[in-house]
């Protein structure tokens, strides 16, 4: 006997039990099908409604919504300050960007760009006529 054979031997008395008490609670197939043809409905669930109605309250619930609000406020204020050395850095950083991207400067990726044929996508194509005269791009 191995390892696997053993644990099917323990969990097996296990979920028999399992399925027999799941055959007690749930009601017979034709009992089922005798009340769907009478109409009658299986005896409804309390509603949520109900259920919270019935739980006592406690005087501290406020504390439970109130933490986190108080919590989120906080944090806001503690990183506002920290957003405004964030402006002052992007602005930096776009004022670094434009002044770079004023300058000719020639790129290690430039190469890749010249392929063959990329002349004809750089001019219009102009097309003639029967009678000769030429008709660009409209």
């Amino acid at each position: 006997m191995n390892e696997r054979d053993e644990i099917e031997q323990q969990l097996g008395p296990a979920f028999d039990a399992l399925r027999r008490a799941d055959a007690q609670a749930t009601p017979p197939f034709d009992v089922l099908l005798a009340r769907a043809r009478a109409g009658v409905a299986a005896p409804a669930q309390p509603s949520v409604d109900e259920v919270a109605r019935r739980a006592p309250r406690s005087p501290w619930r406020w504390v439970a919504y109130a933490a986190p609000v108080a919590a989120a406020a906080g944090l806001a204020m503690w990183l506002l300050p920290a957003r405004a050395a964030d402006r002052e850095f992007e602005r930096e950083f776009e004022r670094a960007v434009s002044d770079w991207s004023r300058t000719e400067r020639a790129l290690p990726t430039d190469g890749l760009l010249a392929v063959p044929g990329s002349e004809y996508l750089r001019r219009l194509p102009v097309l003639r006529t029967e009678a000769g005269q030429q008709r660009g791009p409209s």
